[in-house]
């Protein structure tokens, strides 16, 4: 019983603290940082998926615990870790979940259900769904950077296969200053090394060609950096988006 009192004060301690700890600063914290909000949507959005994942693994390990009971019976084990199906859920549950808290929870789960239930809850929500989700972000992040460093190299080589041809024609202006015409252009696609870089960037140098007439359909002479930039988001690796179609449509119509 005192006990029991014992952790019934804990609890309303806990309450008194989360009142003077005043959440309203939470919510302008979270105002004033909007990342925060869209984690906190994100893990919101997963909810629904979070919990079918815990029930699948309730029921894992629900098979598991009346196997485990029935395959130990007599053995020194039954007493200590599966003496009954819900030990054995708390066993497999632990080992299998949480391996690195495996005394602190069986601590906990001594002390009070309740506690267990607090830093099982906890756990969940920290080492398993937080440092997950912060995983994720780091693999998406290191993603998009690869993408820019490999679109960038890219543009670079494309760049300066473009500038050494122009350079042994005579050309010393930047590549911003370079103006080229439809001919000079074409002169250039029939270079052998502009060809394999481009092919080797994904540009379809034959569909370039059959295109140089539309891209210089308004203006007479383009500069180089124009052209480079149209000629890599001609690759068959892009992919079409909303604006291309915008863009595409108004020439038809």
């Amino acid at each position: 019983v005192s006990g029991n009192y014992l952790f019934n004060t804990s609890i309303l301690r806990v309450v008194r603290l989360i009142r003077l700890s005043k959440m309203a600063r939470m919510g302008r914290l979270l105002r004033a940082v909007p990342e925060l909000m869209v984690v906190l949507r994100a893990m919101l959005t997963a909810t629904r998926t979070v919990v079918l994942t815990l029930a699948i693994l309730g029921v894992v390990v629900y098979v598991f615990a009346v196997a485990f009971t029935q395959v130990t019976r007599g053995t020194s084990l039954e007493e200590e870790y599966f003496g009954s199906v819900i030990n054995s859920g708390h066993t497999l549950l632990l080992t299998g979940a949480f391996p690195d808290n495996w005394s602190l929870m069986h601590i906990m789960s001594e002390e009070h259900p309740l506690l267990w239930l607090f830093m099982f809850c906890f756990i969940l929500l920290t080492a398993v769904t937080v440092m997950n989700m912060m995983i994720g972000v780091l693999v998406e992040v290191v993603k998009s950077a690869s993408w820019m460093e490999r679109e960038t190299l890219e543009a670079e080589v494309v760049r300066d296969s473009f500038l050494k041809v122009l350079r042994q024609a005579g050309y010393e202006d930047s590549p911003s200053d370079i103006m080229l015409s439809h001919h000079e252009f074409l002169d250039l696609l029939g270079e052998a090394s502009i060809s394999k870089t481009l092919a080797h960037s994904g540009v379809d140098v034959l569909g370039l060609v059959d295109l140089s007439a539309f891209l210089f359909r308004r203006n007479t002479l383009i500069t180089l950096t124009e052209l480079m930039a149209t000629t890599l988001q001609l690759r068959s690796t892009n992919v079409a988006t909303v604006k291309d179609l915008i863009v595409t449509r108004q020439y038809i119509v």
